[in-house]
This record gives C-alpha cells, structure tokens and sequence, in this order.
C-alpha cells in the first residue's frame, strides 16, 4: 500500500509539472504585452493585439500580438504556436492572414529574399508583393510610381489587375514555438523588386527591430 501511495505521488508531480511548463510558455508569451520594443521610434505602441476582437491566425493557439505605427510603415508581429512542427509550418510558408496583425492589409504574395539575414538562423528575408498600377485600368501606367489596383495575385504572382510589385521587405524569424515577422513596407514602383540590401539597410530598420525582438523574448523566457 505504501508502495502504491508513493507511486501516485510520483505521477500527479508529473502530470503537475507538465501542466506548470505549459503554463509558464503561455506566461512568457502574455508577457510581450504591454512592453516596448527596444531602440523603436517612440511613435511605436506598446505591444499589443491590433484588433479589437483579437483572434487566432492560421494554427496559433494565442492570438498574435505587434507593435508598430498607426502613420509608419514598420511593424514587429509575433505568433504563438502549440508545436514547433507547427511554427516551422508557418516560418516556411507564413500565411496572408499574418498581415492582418501588421495591419498591411495590400501584401498579396510573400516571397521569398535570398540570402543572410544578419541574424542567426533561423532566419530568412521576405519580399512583400502586391499588385499596383497607376490611372486605372488600359490606361497604361506600368512604370513610375504606382497605387494598389485591388487585384488578386496568383501563387506563381501574376496580378488579375496591375503589376506585380514590392512594397517593402520583411525578416521572418523562429525560436522553437514562436515566430516572429519584422517588416518595413511603403515602397510604390511599378513592378520593382525587392533586394537583400533593404532588408539589412540600417535606414529601413528590419534587422535591428528583428535583434530587439529577439532580446525582447529572451527577457521574457521565450528563447534562449
């Protein structure tokens, strides 16, 4: 009998400790909110849901969070994931849902930028594309600067309206079960691409927002 009182002992401190680390992930990643990214303009707000009803993106398991600027062009969005396969998932092929949490409701295509990202693996650049043109359907407007034409893009990136174009750059980032998206958008040439040098140009900010969040997460336990 004592024996058996041991035993049961012993299991419910496991089962008691699972449930605590579950826990403590869940803690870690409620602690983002309410925090300032470090080295971001001061116009930046804390981070936060954007939405007023704060949902789920793709297979998250709590609603994502960013901080950026209502009147910028640059955000810092971050998403929670049950499993690493899962958040694995995203960082390989990040949905058009992400956007909402940026609130940069014209990326039509994330596409992948060759090359080093300047911040440890892993770690890769995204070219952020939508469809632009400029007067209005047969009215030309295939080079200069360019606005949103409200077309659909296809999987292969050609636009039912307008050109497929670049309006920013974007860093996506993993650490076991969160993934983080630092993006910079606001560019508007007519069927221009993105290159790597944006995404490490000082200037833009991506990899320095990118290095914050990082340092921002392991302050709050969520990677190491």
């Amino acid at each position: 009998m004592r024996r058996r009182v041991l035993s049961l002992l012993v299991v419910a401190l496991a089962v008691g400790g699972c449930g605590s680390n579950k826990g403590n992930k869940a803690d870690q990643f409620a602690a983002l909110s309410g925090k300032r990214l470090p080295g971001a303009p001061s116009t930046w707000t804390p981070i936060g849901s954007p939405l007023s009803h704060p949902v789920n993106v793709s297979t998250t398991i709590t609603p994502p969070v960013s901080t950026g600027a209502l009147s910028a062009d640059g955000a810092v969005s971050f998403f929670d994931f049950g499993s690493t396969a899962d958040a694995s998932a995203f960082y390989r092929n990040p949905p058009l849902e992400a956007r909402e949490v940026a609130i940069s409701l014209g990326i039509l295509q994330y596409r992948s930028l060759r090359g080093a990202t300047g911040v440890p693996q892993p770690s890769r650049g995204l070219d952020l594309r939508t469809c632009l043109w400029s007067g209005g359907p047969n009215q030309g407007g295939t080079r200069g600067k360019g606005e949103l034409s409200g077309g659909t893009m296809s999987a292969s990136g050609v636009c039912s309206q307008g050109t497929s174009s670049s309006i920013g750059v974007a860093m996506i980032v993993q650490r076991g079960n969160v993934v983080f998206i630092s993006q910079s958008t606001g560019t508007d040439a007519i069927g221009r691409t993105a290159s790597r040098s944006e995404l490490t140009s000082p200037r833009i900010g991506v990899v320095r927002h990118a290095k914050s969040a990082l340092a921002l997460m392991q302050e709050v336990g969520l990677a190491s």
